[in-house]
């Protein structure tokens, strides 16, 4: 009878931490899931910024070269007339 108890025992105690460690490795995995993304959020906040001030520097290369153009085209009628 004491055999029997103490096996009941010992599978008790190993089901136990076998169940433990179970519930830490999947609490880890899914700390560490969360992590990635939330970087992979920040990365794409930076990305987006990113893009909004590539556009925006686009277009102000834009406007300079609608004013410099006419600029351009004067110069070159005058090295015409120079000639």
């Amino acid at each position: 009878m004491y055999d029997i108890m103490a096996a009941f025992g010992m599978a008790f105690t190993l089901g136990v931490l076998a169940l433990a460690t179970i519930i830490i490795v999947v609490s880890i995995w899914q700390f560490a899931a969360n992590e990635r993304a939330k970087a992979s959020i920040a990365r794409e906040e930076a990305y987006r910024k990113l893009a909004e001030e590539s556009a925006k520097a686009q277009t102000e290369i834009v406007e300079a070269l609608k004013e410099i153009r006419p600029k351009i085209a004067e110069i070159e009628k005058l090295l015409r007339e120079v000639e």
